[in-house]
């Protein structure tokens, strides 16, 4: 996903007089802590079975990305 600045968007509207904006895309965020504590919680069955895996964690709210 681009970052892209208030400084680049206002720049970019002046050169081309006009700016069309995708406003489809969302997203969340997922706070570091509670990362932490899903990794916490999923280290004891990988401890247990000892074979690793591919786990997704995301934080539950999204956001419009604009």
């Amino acid at each position: 996903m681009a970052r892209i600045s208030l400084k680049t968007i206002l720049k970019r509207g002046k050169e081309l007089g006009r700016l069309r904006v995708v406003y489809d895309q969302v997203g969340g965020p997922t706070y570091a802590g509670d990362l932490a504590r899903a990794i916490l919680e999923i280290l004891p069955a990988v401890a247990k079975t000892g074979t690793p895996d591919i786990y997704h964690y995301a934080n539950e709210r999204s956001h419009q990305l604009v």
